[in-house]
């Protein structure tokens, strides 16, 4: 994660746009930007995100949508991954002027403008409603001259009408093109995501960072909409929810395993988010195919049969 947080995206000479795999042990990529707009596929593992001011979980089959210069970031949490597993994601990144300067300003095309617009905050859609869009990603991969180009366009104007889409930074969020601030950022987020189940101190941030104690929590709130201390435990509940429903670990281990100090703390931030403890989060885990829900889920259902 302290990879140059502006991202030189890369694309064959023959190209207008880029359709890219990736393959590997982790998702170790840093709170980056770039100036191409972005629709990622997550295929495989599962983790956390940082976009724009927005934190959560992420897992296979979600599809995301990032305008230009949105910030984000996806971490495999080393500790928790099985050492079997693998990360596996499909991109597609294009400049919004690849098809001329006017394209997207025709009448027909207005209505993915207005998709770029609502892109600013990132766009995810997870699901049943992904599934229609994880097919028009396998067509345009597939297809080669000018068909891609034309796959490329219908998947867009698919996503523009679709109403699933979730959007994730917040109403305020402005996109930051300052790369010193951004550098700075991404100190204090790899600091997070790299000891979320070690003492974390806002001192220690604001050191790497090279901030004062003070100026410091200025900084992170503007950026991020949060105090630094409100991050860190809304990104330990992310962890907490995500082993809650993929591992066997009783709530007293995962308690401690994302960082929390002791029960009663783990379960009092846990009730006040999620307006439910971490216990009855679990019980209310929907049914999962037996392909792909865990042993703890597996459980469940067959005590919820019998």
């Amino acid at each position: 994660m302290s990879n140059p947080v502006f991202e030189k995206v890369v694309q064959a000479p023959d190209t207008s746009f880029a359709c890219e795999r990736f393959s590997g042990n982790a998702f170790e990529c840093p709170y980056h930007q770039h100036p191409e707009i972005e629709i990622l596929h997550i295929e495989k593992s599962s983790g956390r995100t940082v976009i724009g001011d927005y934190s959560g979980t992420f897992s296979p089959g979600n599809i995301y949508l990032f305008s230009q210069n949105v910030p984000h970031l996806f971490h495999n949490d080393a500790v928790m991954r099985p050492r079997s597993s693998r990360a596996q994601s499909r991109y597609i990144h294009f400049l919004p002027n690849f098809l001329g300067e006017q394209f997207w300003n025709l009448p027909e095309m207005q209505i993915i403008s207005r998709l770029f617009i609502r892109g600013r905050r990132g766009i995810l859609w997870k699901g049943p409603p992904a599934h229609r869009i994880v097919h028009l990603v396998n067509e345009v991969f597939v297809a080669q001259g000018p068909a891609r180009i034309a796959r490329l366009v219908d998947l867009l104007g698919f996503l523009s009408t679709s109403r699933s889409g979730r959007l994730l930074a917040s109403s305020s969020y402005a996109p930051n093109n300052d790369h010193t601030n951004s550098e700075r950022l991404n100190r204090a987020l790899e600091y997070v995501h790299t000891r979320l189940n070690e003492k974390i101190e806002v001192s220690e941030a604001a050191r790497r960072v090279g901030i004062s104690l003070s100026g410091f929590g200025r900084f992170f709130r503007r950026h991020m909409g949060r105090s630094f201390v409100n991050y860190v435990i809304d990104q330990r509940l992310a962890e907490a929810r995500r082993l809650l429903m993929e591992s066997d670990l009783n709530v007293s281990e995962l308690c401690f395993r994302c960082g929390f100090e002791n029960i009663s703390n783990f379960n009092r931030h846990f009730r006040t988010r999620m307006k439910q403890t971490p216990s009855e989060f679990r019980n209310s885990l929907p049914f999962i195919s037996p392909h792909t829900e865990s042993e703890t889920q597996r459980r469940l259902r067959n005590r919820q049969t019998h």
